[in-house]
């Protein structure tokens, strides 16, 4: 997968493009059914990719604040992936319920990733219809430079 995946990337010709397929990518080999790709932009979260999203969705999610509750927000602070298995029952997703169940999901999982120096460089956010998601990330991800 991963071999394939890096051809895909070389034959992209635009950022846009690239961080497109890294998500398509990262959702299909995960088993997720949407996703975003966020950039940071000072401390804040800018959305660069997604897929699956509603307009409206979309706009609450585009321009996140890195404090936000969401688990890109905790993955961002904190430097770790973070899964959340069911945001109907996770306390910082309180806030957010309502919109996130117009949206269709239950779990999701936040990776970052980052430079051999600790940089951020970006998160890429998978989401799941069902609670639990999937949990455990291959070892493998480690060398696509994530933590």
């Amino acid at each position: 997968m991963l071999g394939e995946m890096a051809v895909r990337i070389l034959d992209r010709r635009t950022f846009e493009e690239t961080i497109q397929t890294v998500l398509d990518d990262v959702i299909t080999f995960l088993g997720a059914q949407y996703g975003a790709v966020q950039l940071p932009v000072g401390d804040d979260l800018v959305i660069a990719a997604q897929r699956g999203f509603g307009p409206q969705f979309l706009r609450m999610i585009r321009h996140l604040k890195k404090d936000n509750g969401f688990s890109c927000g905790r993955a961002q602070r904190d430097g770790q992936s973070i899964v959340v298995a069911d945001v109907e029952k996770d306390p910082d997703y309180a806030l957010y319920r309502n919109a996130v169940k117009e949206a269709g999901f239950r779990s999701v999982q936040s990776t970052p990733f980052v430079t051999e120096d600790g940089k951020l460089i970006g998160i890429v956010t998978v989401h799941f219809v069902t609670p639990g998601g999937r949990r455990n990330v291959p070892e493998k991800t480690s060398a696509l430079g994530t933590r």
